[in-house]
């Protein structure tokens, strides 16, 4: 079974029985989230940009705004109002432009050492990396996705090739842009011998924050 298809462009699509993911590269070499959500059999076209006044354009292109693009790996510097996925603070800027370098197609899901990991039973996984010449920084994002499950588990690796330290300040192992709606969030709280308590409450506008400071979560 073909999990994953690439056309022209490129364009990705990640699909099962269960669910469809989507991106392509943009001609400006962007990688941009497409669609999230149920099966599909093509990838759907990527939304008309919106041009407004008063708003950051990303260098050399007049009419382009990243805050209006959902990116697949946002950064920080370059016009996009979000949270970074990913921010990284050089000698000289905090500017990190990623663009599209290169994909392959791996069987199965690649492990990491020390860390717990799916089984990678009919899985199937896509790897994009994404690269700054001028902070000389590659960043491979990894999808997997499996035949019989409407699971896609997401990683990232951050390499630096150039000779000046970088300071880390923020990566994210995933982030997906979704269109505007009313969500809810569920998720799982609790504490030794009460675990996984579900809630399931209205996300809310601003930021919504789980996190755990007990060095491990419940």
């Amino acid at each position: 079974m073909t999990l994953i298809a690439i056309s022209d462009g490129p364009t990705f699509l990640l699909c099962n029985d269960h669910l469809a993911y989507a991106m392509r590269v943009s001609p400006e070499g962007l990688l941009e989230h497409l669609a999230f959500g149920p099966p599909l059999r093509v990838p759907p076209a990527p939304a008309e940009p919106t041009l407004r006044h008063c708003t950051v354009m990303l260098e050399g292109h007049d009419r382009l705004s990243l805050n209006d693009r959902a990116q697949e790996y946002p950064t920080a510097g370059q016009g996009d109002f979000s949270a970074p996925a990913l921010h990284l603070i050089g000698s000289e800027n905090s500017v990190l432009g990623l663009r599209y370098a290169s994909h392959k197609v791996l069987a199965g899901k690649p492990t990491v050492d020390g860390l717990p990991t799916a089984r990678e039973d009919g899985a199937q996984t896509l790897c994009i990396t994404l690269e700054d010449h001028v902070q000389q920084v590659e960043v491979d994002l990894f999808y997997s996705i499996w035949a019989d499950f409407g699971v896609i588990a997401r990683r990232v690796e951050v390499r630096n090739n150039g000779e000046t330290p970088l300071s880390l300040r923020q990566v994210a192992s995933t982030c997906v842009d979704f269109p505007p709606g009313d969500y809810d969030v569920q998720h799982f709280f609790g504490s030794w011998a009460r675990e996984f308590n579900d809630e399931r409450l209205p996300l809310p506008t601003g930021r919504f924050t789980l996190d755990s400071r007990r060095g491990t979560s419940s």
